[in-house]
């Protein structure tokens, strides 16, 4: 619904206020600015994107090295349970 009144401007400048001249600058300058707004946006929507790639990059990064610390935790503990085991068996010989 806006755009069409945005399209139907150029002619209703022509038409009231100067002439088929003046309606023909402001049509052409409506399309150059339209094709403004198109690539400003289409530039906004790449930053945008870039930043959401960035954060779920260092997600990721903060994830894998939180797995990492978890694996090596669960070697401790497998390593500190195979020595309990081993206490047991020793005590249990006695």
């Amino acid at each position: 619904m806006i755009l069409a009144a945005f399209e139907i401007t150029p002619i209703l400048v022509a038409v009231l206020g100067g002439g088929f001249v003046t309606g023909l600058v402001a049509l052409l300058r409506f399309r150059v600015d339209k094709d403004a707004v198109v690539v400003s946006a289409a530039q906004g929507a790449v930053v945008v994107q870039t930043g959401v790639i960035d954060a779920l990059q260092e997600e990721l990064a903060r994830a894998r090295k939180d797995r990492d610390d978890e694996r090596a935790r669960v070697s401790t503990l497998e390593d500190e349970i195979d020595a309990l085991k081993a206490q047991l068996k020793n005590v249990r010989s006695e």
